[in-house]
């Protein structure tokens, strides 16, 4: 069931020690602030997947909350990037709101693919850039 503000899946991923991950089984829970989300114990994910609503405002909330619950290094899944099936209803078109929040998060990201989903590493935190 696609809903505004949820999140659809979220999968962790637990370091045992240097160079031997261990993946977990992935969590279904509402978008919540960090250290309220089951899973990691500091809150935090390596892999947030997000399949939802196709609305631009609920792409774009999910994603902007979403970020906030993943560590530096990890991976957000942006599901349904090329969907397009409402030509005439441009409200329903994930890609633009994808789109904005990259904008955003350009400067503490990186895009690992960009296809039908689109899959980005964070790699800094916001506010720790130099601002030179």
């Amino acid at each position: 069931v696609e809903s505004a503000h949820h999140m659809q899946q979220l999968g962790s991923m637990q370091r045992e020690g240097p160079g031997e991950g261990k993946a977990t089984d992935s969590t279904q829970c509402s978008a919540s602030p960090p250290g309220h989300v089951g899973g990691a114990a500091d809150g935090l994910f390596d892999l947030v997947y997000v399949d939802g609503s196709h609305l631009r405002l609920d792409v774009l909330t999910d994603a902007v909350l979403s970020w906030q619950l993943l560590r530096e290094g990890g991976v957000l899944v942006l599901d349904d990037y090329e969907w397009d099936r409402y030509h005439h209803n441009m409200a329903c078109h994930p890609q633009q709101a994808v789109d904005s929040f990259l904008l955003v998060v350009g400067h503490c990201s990186r895009v690992l693919h960009k296809g039908y989903q689109v899959v980005v590493q964070k790699i800094g935190v916001e506010g720790e850039q130099d601002s030179n």
